[in-house]
């Protein structure tokens, strides 16, 4: 990714590029204060190419006014907003993690037990934004327009967020959406939307169906074309799930999908209904389902780890390097080689045997030398 384009941008120091849209460059970056006070922060700033564009700025601020109207803690906190160097600035809480689609490139599933935990912490979100009233105690009417796995956040923690209500509609907004546009994502888009009908809250439950379907079997709504106006008239058709991947599910679930996978949005559920009928299925299905396991799977290795891991297990072992014998020769018959003959060792020769009834040599000798002493003194004492 490439460096920041700014070191310092007013109060904030920046840090890094996080990424780059058609609107605006986030940044993470750290809001310093008095007294050697910090916070990171994700820093939203309007392209320079825009700033003068009034629609482009009533689309950035009426992204900021939306966010200050919500405190969830599913919902991203917005935390500041103005403009430096004539350009407008968005700053909201820095999140550690990545968002589902990232995720689902590298592992292509979620677990179904996780899948319904997420489906119901986005319906909690979704069910505060359809029913926030203004301080006269007027409903709203705030719709997301864009839920889709590019916009729910996994945390490292194992925390869920829905972020950038950036063409989010509600009352008051500055910057209307005429009748017959289209925004939002194609792919994650309910039928209503992609004809350019007006919405309410149950279009956002189609979509949030759409990424929960997409994220159990893998795969995603409607095949890819680079032909918008394909995909369009595919959104505009509905989307029938998949039968066998949504029967291995527990029936209330796969039943909930369904429902808020109607083509008609006057057969879906609200929000806070949807959200009653998970949470019960998790009570009864997954209760072991939250942060803690999201968090300790999200750590586990991804399935391209898992196949390099089993790759390794199954190459053969290298043998050591045996000597190659020499080849035997094919011209004539192979010459025998006398054997060596080893000298027989000779027996050691035996000690002479005297003749029986003979005694020794010095026997006779010691007698002659009595007989002789004897006469000596014989002849002395005469």
């Amino acid at each position: 990714m490439a460096g920041p384009q700014y070191t310092h941008f007013g109060r904030y120091r920046i840090v890094e590029e996080l990424a780059s849209g058609g609107m605006a460059t986030v940044y993470k970056a750290v809001l310093t204060g008095a007294s050697g006070f910090e916070k990171t922060v994700a820093l939203k700033v309007m392209h320079a190419h825009l700033a003068k564009d009034i629609h482009h700025q009533r689309m950035f601020e009426d992204e900021a006014r939306t966010g200050a109207l919500l405190r969830h803690r599913v919902i991203i906190e917005t935390l500041d907003y103005g403009q430096e160097q004539h350009l407008p600035y968005l700053a909201t809480e820095f999140l550690d993690g990545q968002t589902l689609a990232d995720v689902l490139k590298a592992r292509k599933k979620l677990p179904p037990e996780l899948a319904a935990w997420l489906l119901s912490e986005v319906l909690d979100a979704l069910a505060y934004a359809h029913d926030l009233e203004d301080a006269e105690g007027k409903t709203l009417g705030i719709v997301h327009r864009d839920v889709s796995p590019q916009n729910l956040f996994l945390g490292r923690d194992g925390r869920i967020t829905l972020i950038d209500f950036g063409i989010a509609l509600r009352e008051g907004r500055m910057e209307q959406t005429r009748t017959g546009m289209v925004k939002g994502k194609f792919r994650y888009m309910a039928p209503e939307q992609a004809s350019g009908r007006p919405l309410d809250g149950r279009a956002d439950l189609y979509s949030l169906a759409l990424v929960v379907v997409a994220a159990i079997t893998g795969v995603k709504p409607f095949k890819d074309s680079v032909d918008t106006r394909e995909m369009l008239l595919a959104a505009q058709k509905g989307f029938t799930p998949p039968g066998a991947p949504l029967n291995r599910l527990p029936p209330p679930f796969a039943d909930l999908l369904r429902r808020m996978l109607a083509k008609g949005e006057e057969a879906r559920p609200s929000a806070v209904d949807a959200l009653e009928e998970i949470q019960a299925v998790l009570g009864n299905e997954y209760p072991d389902a939250g942060p803690r396991a999201l968090a300790a799977w999200l750590r586990g290795p991804t399935k391209k780890k898992k196949a390099a891991t089993r790759a390794a297990t199954a190459a053969p072992t290298k043998r050591a390097p045996t000597k190659k014998k020499a080849p035997a020769r094919l011209k004539g018959p192979a010459k025998k080689t006398p054997a060596k003959k080893t000298p027989a060792k000779r027996p050691a020769p035996a000690p002479p045997r005297r003749k029986p009834g003979l005694a020794p040599a010095w026997i006779f000798g010691g007698l002659a030398a009595l007989f002789l002493l004897a006469m000596v003194w014989s002849a002395l004492e005469g």
